[in-house]
């Protein structure tokens, strides 16, 4: 199973404003999405639900949900806190699972984060059995926080 993971973005363009007001806003973009990605990661470690939910676009926790039906869950639950508990729970059935999701939660790290507009890629990475392996994450912007959205890759 893929872990959900985060990217960012804005980018604000006025004419005359100069580069560095531009880059500020990037810069301060990218880091709101690293420090979203970094949050949502500890929370799930924690098995916070509710936090981790609370980073993710409302299409993240449609496709999770579409995700625990074709497992053959019927009537997965609705909230998103919930479905997680369902997917740890069938996770923590099966200990290669287990420890798997918990080192790739143990060693994700940020290696960059393009932002444009409202909407970003992170592309990160985490080691999987002693082999680093790289994820693209598209992250966009939902109420003025940023958000999750489904791996990529």
């Amino acid at each position: 199973m893929k872990l959900i993971t985060l990217a960012l973005l804005v980018g604000l363009v006025l004419a005359g404003c100069g580069s560095d007001k531009k880059a500020d806003t990037t810069q301060d973009a990218q880091a709101s999405i690293r420090q979203v990605f970094n949050e949502y990661n500890a929370a799930l470690a924690k098995r916070d639900f509710k936090t981790s939910c609370g980073y993710l676009a409302p299409e993240t926790t449609d496709k999770l949900r579409t995700n625990v039906e074709k497992l053959g869950y019927k009537n997965p639950p609705k909230k998103c806190a919930d479905l997680l508990q369902l997917v740890y729970k069938v996770i923590d059935s099966q200990p290669d699972q287990k420890n798997l999701v918990a080192s790739i939660l143990k060693t994700a790290k940020v290696d960059s984060v393009d932002v444009t507009g409202d909407a970003g890629v992170v592309n990160w990475h985490a080691t999987v059995k002693g082999k680093t392996t790289p994820v693209t994450q598209s992250v966009r912007l939902v109420d003025g926080e940023w958000k999750l959205i489904d791996v990529t890759n």
